[in-house]
């Protein structure tokens, strides 16, 4: 239903070592390295971020498809290009979403860079194509 712009992330609680699970809005998909860049709105605080980071082998679903994934943190330069990318195609929600996490309003590219700068992103890299439906570990 939402094609890319949303990613089901399951991942393993640093603590318990069980399952987890979170949805997440794809801030930048890049298509040649098939990576689903998502950002944590919460910063460090948020659990699944501190559990990618402890365990960075993930599930991943996109839509009606599912794979392994490797999550990785992205560097600043990356996780600017991605917010420049994000605000030049919704640039509403970006506005919202600033607002939500405590953010200026971004008024011009400068502002859009500075976010990025602040922000903690994440790579989602399939470890297996994602253009064939597989097993989720659920499954």
């Amino acid at each position: 239903m939402l094609g890319k712009r949303m990613v089901h992330l399951t991942h393993t609680g640093r603590k318990s070592g069980l399952a987890r699970e979170v949805v997440l809005e794809v801030v930048r998909y890049w298509e040649p390295s098939n990576t689903y860049v998502v950002a944590s709105a919460w910063g460090e605080k948020a659990d699944w971020y501190q559990n990618v980071r402890a365990a960075p082998e993930v599930w991943i679903k996109v839509g009606r498809l599912s794979s392994p994934a490797i999550a990785r943190a992205l560097s600043v330069e990356e996780s600017e290009r991605a917010l420049l990318e994000y605000s030049a195609d919704h640039p509403t929600a970006l506005r919202y979403l600033s607002s939500f996490m405590g953010f200026e309003d971004p008024e011009n590219e400068d502002d859009v860079r500075q976010i990025g700068r602040q922000l903690l992103m994440v790579g989602l890299q399939p470890t297996i194509g994602v253009k064939t439906p597989v097993s989720s570990p659920a499954d």
